[in-house]
């Protein structure tokens, strides 16, 4: 009987296939410990364009829902628009107060205010928002006050829900934002007080102060 020749360069490539699968003799499989890549390091943490374009301005966002009217979206950038800024005022030297507010005309006919009230007291004024965190609707500022027809204040009594800053400052070109979500009342001496449910953000840099006023 003859037996089937193999050519010498097949039998090296069979020899060199076998051996390519098996880990060496005494040799531990080399296990995956989790570790970021240099990219994942990089990347974690990192900010993305939009949100560094975000942390630049000033803007907000707001949900209005009235007894009357189907809800409404507001969406606001205000960057640079220093007039909507009141940030001091002489009359209360040395206090310092700030509001923004804005009037439109689109999509309805109405004016939006966030009024954080003193952010620095004095014996005179005392301070009425003076770090981060949860402001309760229904007492003083801060407060928002929305006029759409009827004038709509979170500090009126009956108000519910909560102004929240995450971040609070006093100084010029700082950060001051956060959230706010509730049901406000009618700013009215009539005993029934229409309501409106609102939701949103917001987020602004902060201008120069007014004229005469501390650092």
């Amino acid at each position: 009987m003859m037996i089937p020749r193999v050519h010498a360069p097949a039998l090296a490539l069979l020899v060199i296939t076998g051996l390519g699968g098996c880990p060496n003799e005494g040799s531990e499989p080399v296990a995956d410990t989790g570790a970021d890549t240099p990219a994942e390091v990089a990347d974690a943490g990192a900010d993305t364009p939009a949100e560094v374009a975000d942390s630049a301005r000033s803007y907000y966002r707001l949900v209005l829902d009235t007894e009357f009217e189907e809800p409404i979206t507001i969406e606001r950038d205000i960057t640079g628009k220093l007039t909507n800024f009141s940030f001091g005022s002489t009359h209360i030297a040395p206090a310092v107060s700030l509001a923004v507010s804005e009037d439109l005309t689109f999509p309805a006919v109405m004016n939006i205010t966030f009024n954080f009230g003193i952010v620095l007291g004095s014996q005179d004024y005392p301070v009425q928002c003076d770090h981060a965190g949860e402001y309760m609707f229904g007492g003083e500022p801060p407060e928002i006050d929305i006029t759409k027809g009827l004038r709509y204040v979170s500090s009126v009594p009956g108000s519910t829900g909560s102004l929240i800053i995450n971040s609070w400052s006093r100084t010029p070109d700082d950060t001051f934002s956060g959230t706010f979500q509730g049901r406000i009342r009618q700013k009215t001496d009539n005993i029934e007080k229409r309501w409106a449910d609102i939701q949103g953000e917001f987020h602004f840099i902060l201008p120069e102060r007014a004229a005469g006023q501390p650092n």
